[in-house]
């Protein structure tokens, strides 16, 4: 498009009170155009049309709104986003109208594990005392105000990651006992008729596979020092040994049996039996 002179000019300059006020001047399709303001503001907006008059050589419409300029930066934000749907402001409006989003109850964590407890109260003694110690530890973490809906599971990766140390990390299988009792407690808060919430954020967090706890290596006593102890034992009290001696193959018998291998008797007896049958 063809351009007229130079592009709009803002000047400052000083009034007949003195105080200063702002000349913007411009030539557009011809003709020359100059115009005074006390304010900037007005001077700048001024400026900003008749320059794009002047670049496409057309007559600009100004256009009257009573949004605020934040609210003019989200409509045309808003406008972009939906350009590629198809769809425009009034069409998202609508659908917001008539398809409201689900608000939920305002329930602290606090008050939402007092129901939780009660609920489960007919539960083992050790089920409970466990979702009681994990539920209270997590309420003391996140405070006593904290509402259900507005946790993360975020809140629930840097509580589990708390518990430990730079130097002595959780272990994994405390890790998924911790995560399961919360979990569980989520889940209860997300069922009908509470849905206090729409998903349980406990669901994002790893939990470690059965495969990959791993097991401690079983400490044992060497043939030798059994042998030792058991002699002692025997001098000092013989019933124990038999006690601890039937005790013992009971257990073996039942290890082999699991595995498929019972094995002689010299086998089961080796690690921890009466002197005498030692070799």
């Amino acid at each position: 498009m063809p351009r007229s002179s130079e592009p709009a000019a803002l000047v400052p300059f000083r009034n007949r009170t003195g105080s200063i006020s702002y000349r913007v001047t411009a030539t557009v399709r011809g003709k020359q155009r100059k115009r005074s303001f006390l304010n900037l503001a007005e001077a700048e907006e001024t400026q900003r049309l008749w320059e794009i008059e002047r670049v496409h050589d057309a007559p600009v419409r100004r256009t009257i709104t009573h949004l605020r300029p934040n609210e003019i930066r989200q409509a045309e934000a808003a406008t972009e986003l939906l350009k590629g749907e198809g769809l425009g402001l009034l069409d998202a409006a609508k659908y917001l109208i008539t398809h409201p989003p689900q608000k939920y109850p305002a329930v602290t964590f606090a008050d939402g594990l007092r129901e939780f407890l009660e609920e489960k109260s007919h539960l083992s003694t050790a089920q409970t005392d466990s979702y009681r110690q994990h539920g209270e530890n997590f309420k003391a973490y996140i405070g006593e105000a904290r509402l259900i809906s507005e946790i993360t599971a975020d809140d629930v990766q840097q509580w589990l990651r708390a518990k430990g140390s730079l130097t002595a990390p959780l272990g994994k299988k405390t890790w998924n006992n911790y995560r399961n009792d919360l979990s569980a407690i989520f889940a209860w808060f997300q069922k009908k008729p509470r849905v206090w919430l729409i998903e349980n954020p406990v669901e994002w967090i790893i939990k470690f596979p059965k495969r990959s706890l791993g097991y401690r290596a079983r400490q044992r006593l060497e043939p030798e020092v059994c042998r030792d102890l058991m002699a002692y034992l025997e001098r000092r009290t013989a019933e124990v040994v038999h006690v601890l001696h039937v005790g013992f193959i009971s257990g073996r018998q039942a290890g082999h049996a699991q595995r498929g291998d019972l094995g002689t008797g010299a086998s089961r007896n080796r690690y921890f039996a009466p002197s005498s049958v030692l070799p």
